[in-house]
């Protein structure tokens, strides 16, 4: 079982989420060109930004990572979320901590959905961040 700010969880996490997202930002979304110039993780974090201020009356002094976990449960970016409507989590969250049957099972389906979601959004903001660094670097 690999802890959740372990390198090897982080890049996990980070294949995890091009798996279920990339294909979106690039064909539905038609971001290629915004992810080859900005970065895929400062692409995604801006396509997070762009729908949900203007559908949810964006209000500054509700947590970002609120508004994260509900437009994840708005089925946004397609399959990236799925655990909360056809996966389940708890599988998710199994393979990116590397955990056995028995490890996974001490989540609940809300818990792994939770920490799913949280984990996420936490790598996210990482990657988007070092993308921006990476960019103004330049």
């Amino acid at each position: 079982m690999l802890r959740t700010n372990s390198k090897k969880a982080m890049e996990n996490i980070k294949n995890y989420i091009r798996e279920y997202s990339e294909e979106y930002l690039i064909d539905d979304y038609n971001k290629k060109e915004e992810i080859e110039t900005a970065g895929f993780f400062a692409t995604l974090y801006k396509v997070f930004i762009d729908e949900y201020r203007p559908f949810t009356g964006y209000n500054a002094r509700r947590p970002e990572y609120e508004s994260f976990k509900s437009w994840a449960q708005g089925l946004a970016m397609g399959g990236l979320f799925c655990y909360y409507y056809n996966r389940e989590a708890k599988e998710d969250v199994k393979q990116i901590l590397e955990e056995t049957e028995e490890e996974a099972n001490r989540y609940t389906e809300e818990q792994a959905e939770e920490l799913l979601t949280r984990l996420i959004y936490t790598r996210i903001k990482s990657e988007a961040a070092k993308d921006e660094e990476r960019r103004a670097a330049k």
